[in-house]
């Protein structure tokens, strides 16, 4: 998924084609001005990095998942940079033994400071931001029940 500002677009598209990708663009409902597009591909990882620092300077959010050996999700938002998230064979979030360790000695005992470099370490933050932009182009809403 990707969410752009209208006057990133022409970029974005020689950006893809430079991967031989081409993108479908459809109004973002979230951001004014702004369009989104869902792209399937088949690239190398260092392709992938590639394409994604160089879309983290475009974008306004995006989510690029990534399947094979080692499976990871970038996430960017313009409010909070670019994030990779080590993901397990079901698609979740990975945080392995040694980053807990290192998360529980920085944390220095306090719950608090604990649960939120988890926060940080599982992109909660991230998620929470790109899951309005995850939202099709839909004219339909929810009108609410009558009680």
């Amino acid at each position: 998924m990707l969410s752009a500002p209208a006057d990133a677009i022409a970029s974005i598209e020689v950006l893809l084609a430079s991967h031989q990708l081409c993108a479908s663009w459809y109004p973002q409902p979230i951001s004014q001005n702004s369009f989104q597009a869902r792209i399937t591909a088949n690239l190398a990882q260092r392709d992938v990095e590639d394409l994604v620092s160089k879309l983290a300077k475009l974008c306004i959010a995006f989510e690029v998942s990534v399947s094979g050996l080692e499976p990871c999700s970038f996430l960017y938002h313009d409010g909070l940079g670019l994030r990779r998230v080590a993901l397990d064979a079901s698609g979740e979030g990975v945080i392995r033994f040694g980053q807990l360790e290192r998360l529980m000695e920085l944390s220095q005992g306090s719950n608090a400071e604990l649960k939120r470099l988890l926060r940080l370490a599982s992109a909660t933050a991230w998620y929470d931001l790109l899951q309005p932009y995850m939202t099709g182009n839909s004219s339909v809403e929810l009108m609410p029940r009558a009680v």
